[in-house]
């Protein structure tokens, strides 16, 4: 093993990630659409079970670093579990509005003690046990075995997505839940978060506010790693700078305006406890987009060898919200990016494990930074007991137990034109390329979008083995409206956790269908006729259209042949929305005013444009009514996740009014792709 001193290094250019509440601005006279982005969620997607995601870079000597998923999510080379998705303590809102089905005095429990498995127990890599939460019902209600317990966010472990309640538990009472886990098979410090979930679907959990999760937390043991080098331990044999120092002294004082590092013996994470671990804390200087970046001298990497650590905000941080990256620097190669993670203070802390053996026989130079996703004064990040260590017990590569294949469409292929009201069957031939057998108690389960009258889960008609295929069919209903209807759907197993298609065995498969039009004529195409709308952004009051490429203003474009997020090019017209460069940041159009009829519909399709990986838009419909104001009509949130959804909003309570419509697309995040598609938006009225 070698070691290198006196490094000097100069990063020339960082990127923005923003933070996750929107500032309200005043488009166009009326109640401004960022002040409603954060009151509903996409009408046809399941977002309950979803984080979306946000993007930040720099650049160093040539290079890019750019912020991916949250801290849930690990980079594809860890060996650890990937984190799922944060759970949210809240219901999936229909296509109109939120609903609001079960009574708040329901949704309320009590924390009385771990059971079984306290806070940190040691366990062995894939040992199984069972942890057992006791909890009071501290509601009105009787919770019945309707109710669940339904994994939130953090580290699964084994563990059923969802369980029933043991039995009925009564205002007062308790319940002891049990759930059987299996510690993942590397080490570190593994956190999982619950919710419970009402027999209507809202998700609640413990605390004053009953939002908050209950957790597991287990130790796995370290017995077999050989500690190579402490990255902590050694934190002054790193060079340290900042975006505006490009010197900082290790240790150094604090200071908030050039950023400061400082090793930490006993931290204090953010869920208020202390760890007996080295540490390192580090501070970007005092700007959105400041970085704190330490480059540590040459190691020499070994198959087996592997970066550990904890990354987490400091225990009372309750601002803090940062990009922790790992990054390796090879002489003559430039920096190869091994890991990025977006951290906020939210009472949890997360594991990282990254396998350094593509890098054998080879002196590479880790570099650590922490950058800024927001100018808050509290962005004090902790790298808990950061070490490279050897590791000879590699787990064996295997296939997923459940992961299906798409063969082709029997039936329905996609865009098959169909009547208003037409019965169909769609057929999908699927195989098995996963490592476990589906049972007949396996389901087909709807994911998202357009369900068309059928069935929310269907068994399997047969037991499919490894390499088997099967036909899965559905029998559905084609919406009343014309337009393109798109439904997905996933498989289930027998415990209620999904999967599908894909590389990752986690996307879902879909019926696509287009309701012909022959009993209803446009009234007017509002992508045809862009131009004659005034478009705005939250910077430029007047917007040319149409506009070039602009991600600072904002910009507004017709598009013929549009590409969708599918990666499919669609023969109608179409509207390209760029929000100005900010969270928040939106482009506004009002068109002139039109006189509506009873039954008139504003019918398109919204998407992201195909690329726009990091696409994170709400599309929002109004009208405005001359000395009334505006109404909001509906508010769609879209990310780049391979779907797009139709939107069909009855008129009909305008009839005989003048009314001028708006299209809205606000920035959920500034991520530099929020380019958003308004696919043949239409005023349609049905002929006599």
């Amino acid at each position: 093993m070698k070691h290198r001193k006196g490094i000097l290094f100069s990063w020339l250019a960082l990127g923005t990630v923003f933070a996750l509440l929107m500032t309200a601005c005043q488009a166009l006279g009326g109640p401004t659409p960022e002040e409603e982005l954060l009151q509903t969620s996409a009408a046809q997607t399941l977002g309950a079970l979803q984080t979306q995601t946000a993007v930040a870079a720099i650049e160093q000597e040539g290079t890019q670093v750019a912020q991916t998923q949250t801290a849930q999510a690990l980079p594809t080379n860890t060996a650890l579990p990937t984190a799922t998705p944060t759970l949210e303590p809240t219901s999936t809102p229909n296509s109109e509005s939120d609903s609001d089905n079960t009574d708040s005095d329901c949704l309320q429990a009590s924390f009385v003690e771990d059971v079984t498995i306290e806070d940190r127990s040691l366990v062995d890599q894939n040992e199984s046990f069972t942890k057992i939460w006791r909890l009071e019902n501290a509601s009105n209600c009787v919770w019945d075995k309707d109710y669940m317990v339904v994994f939130s966010s953090g580290y699964q472990m084994g563990a059923p997505g969802a369980i029933d309640l043991p039995e009925d538990v009564t205002p007062g009472e308790t319940v002891d839940i049990a759930i059987d886990m299996i510690a993942p098979d590397s080490p570190g410090v593994y956190t999982g978060y619950w919710m419970l979930m009402s027999a209507e679907g809202e998700v609640f959990g413990v605390g004053d506010d009953n939002d908050a999760p209950f957790w597991v937390r287990v130790r796995v043991t370290e017995e077999e790693e050989e500690l190579i080098y402490n990255l902590a331990e050694n934190v002054c044999e790193a060079g340290w700078e900042s975006s505006v120092e490009e010197d900082i002294a290790c240790p150094s004082e604090e200071d908030l305006e050039d950023g400061f590092v400082q090793p930490v013996e006993m931290p204090q994470l953010e869920d208020g406890k202390t760890y007996d671990e080295p540490t390192i804390l580090t501070y970007p200087d005092s700007d959105r987009g400041g970085y704190m970046v330490g480059r540590y001298p040459g190691l020499t990497i070994e198959e087996g060898d592997h970066f550990r650590a904890t990354i987490g905000c400091q225990s009372g941080a309750e601002n803090c919200d940062v990009t922790f990256t790992l990054r390796a620097a090879i002489t003559g190669e430039g920096f190869h990016n091994l890991g990025r993670w977006r951290e906020v203070y939210d009472g949890r802390f997360y594991p990282i494990d990254v396998d350094l053996s593509e890098y054998a026989g080879m002196e590479i130079e880790l570099v650590l930074s922490v950058i800024a996703a927001d100018d808050s004064d509290e962005n004090f990040a902790l790298w808990l007991d950061p070490r490279v260590v050897h590791d000879e017990s590699e787990p064996e590569t295997t296939k997923p137990c459940h992961w299906a294949s798409f063969v082709e469409d029997v039936t329905i292929e996609d865009r098959s034109i169909l009547d208003p009201n037409e019965t169909f069957t769609k057929i999908w031939r699927f195989e098995n390329i996963g490592e476990c057998t589906w049972t007949t108690q396996y389901q087909i389960v709807f994911h998202s979008g357009n369900q068309m009258d059928a069935p929310h889960t269907f068994d399997l008609p047969d037991e499919v083995e490894p390499g088997d295929t099967v036909d899965i069919s559905l029998d559905m209903v084609a919406p009343d409206s014309p337009g393109i209807y798109t439904g997905y759907w996933m498989l289930m197993d027998e415990e209620r956790n999904r999967f599908g298609i894909g590389e990752d065995a986690d996307a879902p498969f879909w019926v696509r269908i287009r309701v012909n039009e022959e009993d209803e004529f446009i009234i007017y195409n509002l992508a045809e006729n862009a131009c004659e709308a005034g478009w705005e952004s939250s910077v430029e009051e007047v917007l040319p259209c149409p506009g070039e490429v602009d991600v600072e203003r904002g910009f507004v474009q017709f598009l013929k042949s549009p590409t969708l997020e599918n990666g499919t090019t669609y023969d109608e017209p179409a509207i390209l929305t760029y929000p100005d460069t900010g969270r928040g940041g939106y482009v506004v159009g009002r068109y002139p005013s039109l006189e509506i009829q009873d039954g008139d519909r504003f019918k398109a399709s919204i998407a992201c444009q195909e690329g726009a990986e990091n696409c994170n838009v709400t599309y929002t419909l109004r009208v405005a009514i001359t000395g009334e104001g505006f109404d909001k009509l509906g508010q769609w949130r879209e990310v780049n996740e391979g779907l797009f959804y139709p939107v069909d909003v009855d008129l009909s309570e305008y009839a005989g009014q003048e009314v001028e419509i708006t299209l809205s697309a606000i920035a959920y995040d500034d991520t530099g792709e929020n380019f958003a598609i308004w696919l043949d938006p239409r005023l349609v009225r049905q002929a006599d």
